[in-house]
């Protein structure tokens, strides 16, 4: 078996299920939040439908840049325009 080196001693497919069940919700994830995130945070221009495209296209990679690169300032309520005069 393949996975003997890196498995407990015994039957490992319950690891294995847990590590795969792991594995497909963050993946999952890294795919789904960045395109609610262009979609909801993105002003409507062609490159708001780019970044969609690039994140559907390349799922994971596509999404790890969008988080970097093509978010736009401010997203999480940090701007000052969001934030209240007292």
């Amino acid at each position: 078996m393949i996975y003997t080196a890196i498995l407990p001693e015994g039957d490992g497919i319950p690891f294995v299920i847990l590590f795969l069940s792991i594995q497909s919700v963050l993946i999952g994830a890294l795919w789904l939040y960045p395109i609610i995130e262009c979609a909801v945070h993105h002003p409507k221009t062609p490159k708001k439908d780019l970044w969609i495209l690039c994140i559907t296209v390349i799922p994971v990679i596509g999404g790890i840049i969008y988080l970097i690169f093509g978010r736009p300032v401010g997203v999480a309520g940090t701007s000052k325009e969001n934030k209240e005069v007292v």
